[in-house]
């Protein structure tokens, strides 16, 4: 965490909610895009930072006052989660896999951030045995950058949506290499603008 020396990396609490809702607000139009079936949404974050740590744990990066990133954790599969998968040709194991979604500030993204949460999230799945983190929700087909994004992290595609390929499925070996490690991280550069504080 040297290129961010003030970062912290923490559990959520209860105290986050607020600040969670309006994370996940800011990056509504953002993760609309990025991941259609996704359930992370302003509604969701009281839940996240309350729900019990065998249905999920949830980790918020924190620059001082500025939340700017979080990654999501999920140690149960739904079936509707299940038979996506399924059909896409890239079947889970529920007791072995773990669903991972992370999540940058749109004037952080580009500087690595991303790396270090996919890291905390690949710590927290060793923790419990897991052996492979499964992108929840997938990602578009027609977004090359994005899946180009989570292959630099490490990710490898393992199956498509069968109804047209709108979705392609991702996961991460854990056993493989240590997560976020595939390619060097992009340099840091300034956000895009100034970030507004924790409210």
């Amino acid at each position: 965490m040297s290129r961010f020396p003030e970062l912290c990396v923490r559990p959520v609490s209860i105290h986050d909610a607020g600040a969670l809702q309006d994370f996940f607000a800011e990056l509504a139009s953002q993760a609309s895009r990025s991941w259609p079936a996704h359930p992370t949404v302003p509604a969701h974050a009281r839940h996240l930072c309350t729900c019990d740590d065998t249905v999920a744990s949830c980790e918020i990066a924190c620059l001082g006052p500025e939340l700017v990133g979080c990654a999501v954790v999920g140690w149960q599969f739904r079936e509707k989660t299940l038979a996506r998968l399924r059909l896409a040709g890239a079947p889970p194991d529920p007791a072995a896999d773990a669903l991972v979604s992370l999540h940058v500030a749109d004037a952080w993204q580009g500087m690595g951030l991303a790396h270090l949460l996919v890291q905390r999230a690949a710590v927290l799945a060793r923790q419990r045995r897991r052996t492979r983190l499964v992108l929840a929700g997938g990602l578009p087909a027609d977004a090359p950058n994005l899946i180009g994004l989570y292959e630099a992290l490490g990710f490898r595609t393992v199956g498509r949506d069968p109804a047209g390929a709108r979705t392609v499925e991702m996961v991460l070996d854990l056993d493989a290499q240590a997560p976020g490690q595939a390619h060097h991280p992009p340099p840091p550069r300034e956000p895009r603008h100034r970030p507004v504080g924790i409210r």
